[in-house]
């Protein structure tokens, strides 16, 4: 049986349960496992960061 490689830094939070669960029903919308979501999440946040910083140099 082939063992699975993760990759990726393990980390736990405490999420407030309305939270939770608003974040596990978007992701199960969108075919996502809770993690893969939130990591779809913060990737969105760092690409709007990074064309503030790119818009704020010109």
């Amino acid at each position: 049986m082939e063992e699975k490689l993760r990759t990726g830094t393990q980390m736990k939070i405490r999420l407030p349960p309305e939270v939770h669960a608003h974040v596990k029903e978007m992701a199960s919308r969108q075919e996502r496992s809770l993690n893969g979501h939130i990591v779809f999440l913060l990737r969105q946040e760092m690409e709007k960061e990074k064309e503030e910083s790119n818009s704020d140099r010109k």
